[in-house]
C-alpha cells in the first residue's frame, strides 16, 4: 500500500455562492489538471468559457502509485466583462478578475510512518484514519490596472479528511466551499 488517491469535492454551499477552483496534481511526471464548480453557472454553460476555464465538475479522484502526491488549489474569479470570442480581450489578460491560491502542499506515504499533509511552506500534519483537519483561506480586495475591483471574502472554509484505506491507496477527501 504505497499509494495515494484523494478526492475533492465542491460543496452545495461553494456552488450556491459562485465559487469555482482550479485543481492540478502531480506525482513529479504526470501533471492533472481540472476545474471544481457548478456545471451550470454561466460560465460553465457557454462553451468559449468553458474552452478557457476548463470543464466543470463537481468531483474528481487524483492519485499516485508514489509515496508523494503535490496538490495546488486556486481559487478562480472570471471577469464578466472579458469576451472570450474577443482576441483583444486575450492580449490585455483580462480573462480573471482574480486567479488565488488557496493552498499547495504534498500528501506523503511514508514507508513506516502515518500519512501527512506537508506546506510547501514548511510544517506538517500527520493523518490518521478518520482524522480531519479544517482550513480557511481569504479572497482580499484587489483593484488595478488589469483586473476589476474583487470583493473580499473572510473565513472560506475547506478541509481535509482521511478515510480508511484501500488495499492500495491511502485515501483523502479534500472538500471545498
Amino acid at each position: 500500500m504505497r499509494g495515494i488517491r484523494v478526492r475533492f469535492e465542491i460543496t452545495p454551499q461553494a456552488i450556491n455562492k459562485g465559487h469555482r477552483y482550479d485543481i492540478s496534481t502531480t506525482n513529479g511526471s504526470n501533471p492533472h489538471g481540472w476545474t471544481l464548480a457548478d456545471p451550470k453557472d454561466k460560465y460553465s454553460t457557454n462553451f468559449a468559457w468553458r474552452s478557457l476555464l476548463g470543464e466543470p465538475e463537481t468531483s474528481i479522484v487524483s492519485s499516485s502509485n508514489t509515496q508523494t502526491l503535490s496538490v495546488q488549489i486556486c481559487r478562480q474569479i472570471p471577469n464578466p466583462h472579458f469576451d472570450p470570442m474577443d482576441p483583444q480581450s486575450f492580449i490585455q489578460h483580462k480573462d480573471f478578475q482574480f486567479l488565488s491560491d488557496v493552498s499547495s502542499f504534498r500528501l506523503y506515504n511514508p514507508l513506516f510512518a502515518r500519512p501527512y499533509l506537508q506546506w510547501n511552506q514548511g510544517g506538517s500534519i500527520p493523518f490518521s484514519e478518520g482524522d480531519e483537519k479544517h482550513f480557511a483561506y481569504e479572497v482580499e480586495k484587489i483593484w488595478n490596472e488589469r483586473y476589476d475591483y474583487v470583493i473580499p471574502e473572510k473565513d472560506i472554509q475547506w478541509s481535509v479528511h482521511r478515510l480508511d484505506d484501500s488495499s492500495d491507496f491511502k485515501e483523502f477527501l479534500i472538500k471545498l466551499d
